[in-house]
């Protein structure tokens, strides 16, 4: 996973999964991805010849980065599946705070004041986990609808454009005058 402040893409190991927790970032949230440092781990011998030593890191991601990262890490905190009935609770959950950020918000201020680390995803129970891993994919597919929308509005006006050149291609040069005149006139009347 390629991660704020790294230069390679971090692997998140199963155990590190557990680990990932919502933050409370002000009015926001954010997410903390642990992860094994792999940069350090490889300066230092020792880290090579005892695995177990190896340096785990943090890195806190805000907005909306970490709702993309959490569209990726959900599914793996998720991965044992649920039951149509915490289905059916993650999804009136959604119902109630239907805004992604909102609801990540939620449960980021849900975080104990005694813990630093913020609120473990996988402390929370399994429709929170799955109402969190669908607003983060809900607001994935909006945002690539309007990516086709910005596209597909790009192409409109690109046809349009041909259009009215076509069309002035065709008629004679007093014509559109007139044309002009008119749409003037029905505009200022």
């Amino acid at each position: 996973m390629n991660l704020p402040g790294r230069d390679n893409a971090v692997a998140i190991r199963l155990d590190q999964i557990g680990h990932i927790a919502l933050v409370p970032a002000g009015t926001d949230w954010a997410l903390r991805v642990f992860f094994e440092d792999e940069e350090t781990a490889q300066s230092k011998v020792v880290s090579h010849l005892w695995p177990k030593e190896r340096p785990i890191s943090s890195v806190l991601i805000p907005g909306d980065e970490a709702l993309r990262a959490a569209a990726k890490l959900l599914p793996a905190v998720n991965a044992a599946g649920a039951s149509r009935r915490d289905v059916s609770s993650a999804v009136d959950l959604l119902s109630e705070t239907p805004d992604p950020s909102r609801l990540f918000t939620k449960y980021a201020a849900q975080a104990p004041s005694t813990s630093k680390s913020g609120q473990y995803l996988s402390y929370l129970s399994r429709p929170v986990r799955l109402a969190l891993e669908m607003a983060s994919h809900e607001d994935a597919e909006r945002r690539a609808l309007q990516g086709e929308l910005h596209l597909l509005e790009s192409a409109w006006r690109e046809a349009e454009e041909i259009a009215a050149i076509a069309d002035g291609l065709l008629l004679p040069d007093e014509t559109g005058d007139r044309l002009a005149t008119l749409k003037r006139e029905a505009r200022d009347g």
